[in-house]
């Protein structure tokens, strides 16, 4: 609760209301916490995670929060409260940049590849072999649940803090670039005064315009190949 940001991720809750979270990954500044609800049930909530989630003043950052938020209120009645979807903000941080709007929305281990560039052995990404569904998801339902389960399941929560980052960076780069196109005014000598005068409201929109292809070559977007600048962090 003394947290400004967690970070929230899941196992279950893939058909919302329809379904149980078996699964709660929340991660602070230091550490990363697994809760077993699959075995805990509403007791889990109802000893203090009803108290984190809807809280106001602790942001959750989370991938996705359709199916959780339904499931959470629906199943549990929590709801959930002060969310930034990496999933949502990624996709209209794409289609600004590239000038393109996706037809899906990205998987968190998809995200974490074009965002922030990722290497595979650093994320988890759930695959399910052909012909064995039902044995690779009875996996998720045993308990005690294995190890190796564990360290799996949590791989991607800690990265939900750089994606967060990054993405309110290149935002904010775009909000900063619109906001200096009014005040680069001043700026001016008196023929170029003369010619923002003539064009009018079209000065902004072709000047925005003109700045976001320079962002994409800075931040290495391109209107063809949709992919995110790295980050030198990780």
């Amino acid at each position: 609760m003394r947290e400004p940001f967690i970070a929230l991720d899941y196992d279950g809750a893939e058909n919302g209301r329809k379904s149980d979270i078996r699964l709660l990954i929340i991660a602070s500044s230091k550490k990363i916490f697994l809760f077993d609800i699959l075995t805990l049930g509403s007791a889990a909530f109802d000893s203090g995670l009803r108290k984190i989630l809807e809280s106001p003043n602790v942001k959750k950052i989370v991938h996705d929060c359709k199916n959780i938020g339904d499931s959470l209120q629906h199943k549990y009645s929590v709801t959930l409260n002060n969310v930034f979807d990496t999933q949502a903000v990624a996709f209209l941080v794409e289609k600004e940049m590239t000038g393109q709007e996706a037809k899906f929305t990205k998987s968190l281990a998809q995200t974490l590849k074009d965002v922030l560039h990722m290497p595979k052995d650093l994320i988890f990404e759930r695959l399910v072999r052909l012909g064995y569904v039902e044995e690779d998801n009875a996996r998720w339902h045993k308990r005690p649940l294995d190890a190796d389960l564990e360290c799996q399941i949590i791989k991607n929560v800690p990265y939900l803090f750089l994606l967060h980052e990054k993405l309110l960076s290149v935002y904010m780069e775009k909000l900063n670039n619109a906001i200096s196109i009014n005040l680069e005014v001043r700026e001016a000598n008196e023929t170029e005064r003369k010619e923002i005068e003539d064009m009018g409201h079209k000065f902004f929109a072709q000047k925005m315009q003109l700045l976001n292809v320079q962002q994409c070559i800075n931040n290495g977007f391109s209107k063809r190949y949709s992919s995110f600048p790295s980050n030198n962090r990780h």
